[in-house]
């Protein structure tokens, strides 16, 4: 067996068990642990689903659900315990499955219950419903078959012969650096005319998604078949809704797997895609999930785009190199690699690194021609200055947005980067009440000026998210709470990252670290305990960034 066959058998292997816990576990315990919710289907609008939910019980915001409707005789949740009803057993007579996001979350004075936009429900669940139709939300299934596709690729003759399944050693990345004159489609497609494979690095606000969507226009107007895949239905609508690809959607000329009701009510012209059949001048656009269904599908596309390529695994890159005449993989490999649930201890025990890094480790072996986006319009120069640490020193500032600084609160600080802000934290505290008086004291300092939606709290824990949010609730804050896993792609204006003095080791990782302080245009508020700056060492990138920022003696919030 090879190791990424091995690999795939023992996360499938480790998906499957942790996803058995669940279907095992009384559907009764779930629902009183809110990990089963229940709403009362209202309507659509502007696309989305709408429910209705007790206040108590609510869908989290920015969460993926299975949502599923069951008999009548099973809406009665008494008969649950009584008959010893699993999770497993509701989803085996459910009369219509489909997954869904919670989009967001809204309550109105005057009322009791709390109402829920739910995005990405596929249109033959919701041709079922009628008004007060009971919606259950449940845990979501793990991509099992997206894996079990790619350990199937990776155990045939190709997949064994392709040297991408062999990546081993890690060299400096260095990329050409691709400024204003070459930043053009033309440019792209020509080193295309050259090389079968290009790899392409866009750091945050670099215009990847922009620079895409003017290459697929490229190609489509000469007659080419384009894949784009990539992990999220949410990076493949950003493609369809770039300017450039307007004219194709308006001539149904893009088609895309899944398509949900928001996603036609958001593009009325866009088409569903049924199966992988390259089509001269037409755009696919197809999730890792759906396009690994079709690794041995001919005939090739003349193009294949990946997407957020940081999210593949090199048995992905590999598999999906053969739809493909020409294939443009574009993604930032300093930032986060898939999730996977197998500790890096048992990853780094059977070899599996580069296979799980599979972005970074094509990227560091130069196999392919690579390139990367050197100027950010997200930021100002010294937030350029900051996150540039994790791009050898390249990135630099081309910063366009123009702010009336009379109408910014006084704290800000227009060239952008980090802001320290020091609170007393006890060790291995989750839940610090001083970093949470902080994080008050500055949403209370710049939330008159910068409208909260535009304001993003992040931090690391599970643990953390809850207790912060319930402190907020107490407080009347309405501030978005996200762990670093769910804020990738993410933009606001101000982001608000708070670091209990608790597991450095994870907390700190490069990625993660850079993922999290890379989200804001303006500033990333650190909210951190003084022993956070003895923790790393210099040598270490995300120690570089903290020392740069202790260097700089900036007046905190809060300080004395």
């Amino acid at each position: 067996m090879n190791i990424h066959s091995n690999f795939l058998k023992k996360e499938i292997n480790a998906q499957v068990l942790e996803f058995e816990k669940i279907l095992s576990k009384k559907a009764v315990s779930l629902l009183l642990e809110s990990d089963i919710i229940v709403g009362k289907y209202t309507g659509i609008n502007n696309g989305k689903f709408i429910v209705e939910c007790s206040s108590q019980y609510v869908p989290r915001k920015g969460e993926h659900y299975q949502l599923f409707l069951l008999p009548y005789t099973y809406g009665e949740f008494s008969c649950w315990g009584d008959r010893g009803l699993t999770y497993s057993d509701l989803l085996k007579n459910s009369t219509a499955i489909s997954s869904g996001k919670c989009l967001w979350v809204q309550k109105k004075k005057e009322e009791t219950d709390i109402r829920c936009g739910v995005s990405q429900v596929e249109t033959s669940f919701q041709e079922k419903l009628h008004e007060n139709t009971l919606v259950f939300f449940g845990p979501k299934e793990p991509p099992i078959q997206y894996l079990q596709n790619l350990k199937q690729y990776s155990e045939s003759t190709r997949g064994q012969s392709c040297e991408l399944l062999s990546l081993k050693k890690n060299n400096q990345w260095d990329p050409e650096l691709i400024s204003d004159n070459n930043l053009r489609p033309d440019f792209f497609i020509n080193q295309l005319n050259l090389e079968d494979t290009l790899v392409l690095q866009g750091p945050p606000g670099t215009g990847k998604t922009t620079l895409i969507g003017k290459i697929i226009s490229d190609l489509l107007k000469k007659k080419k078949s384009v894949l784009v895949t990539s992990m999220t239905n949410n990076a493949l609508m950003e493609i369809a809704t770039q300017k450039s690809i307007e004219e194709f959607v308006l001539d149904n000329k893009v088609l895309k797997s899944n398509l949900s009701t928001d996603e036609l009510n958001e593009l009325d012209n866009l088409n569903t895609l049924t199966d992988l059949t390259p089509m001269d001048g037409y755009l696919h656009l197809s999730t890792f999930h759906n396009t690994s269904r079709y690794i041995d599908a001919y005939p090739r596309y003349d193009y294949v785009i990946i997407d957020e390529a940081s999210q593949a695994f090199s048995t992905t890159l590999s598999a999906f190199q053969n739809l493909g005449h020409k294939n443009l993989w574009v993604g930032d490999h300093m930032q986060l690699s898939p999730i996977v649930l197998l500790n890096k201890d048992r990853i780094k025990e059977i070899d599996a690194l580069p296979i799980v890094n599979g972005f970074e480790s094509v990227c560091e072996n130069n196999i392919y021609p690579g390139f990367m986006l050197e100027k950010t319009r997200r930021f100002g120069d010294r937030g350029a200055r900051y996150t540039s640490v994790f791009y050898q020193g390249k990135l630099k500032s081309a910063f366009e947005k123009k702010y009336d600084t009379t109408r910014l609160p006084k704290v800000i600080n227009l060239a952008g980067g980090p802001i320290s802000i020091n609170a007393i934290m006890k060790n291995d505290d989750k839940s610090p009440l001083d970093g949470f008086y902080k994080v008050k004291q500055i949403i209370d300092a710049i939330s008159d000026k910068i409208p909260s939606n535009d304001i993003l709290i992040i931090t690391p824990f599970n643990k953390t998210v809850k207790s912060l949010k319930k402190y907020l609730v107490e407080n009347n804050i309405n501030i978005n709470v996200e762990t670093i896993d769910r804020v990738q792609g993410k933009t606001v204006e101000v982001a608000i990252l708070l670091l209990c003095n608790s597991s450095y080791f994870f907390s700190l990782k490069q990625k993660r670290f850079n993922v999290s302080t890379s989200r804001s245009r303006l500033n990333t508020f650190i909210v951190h305990d003084e022993n956070i700056f003895s923790e790393l060492s210099n040598n270490s990138l995300v120690g570089k960034y903290l020392n740069m920022m202790k260097n700089e003696n900036l007046k905190l919030i809060g300080d004395n």
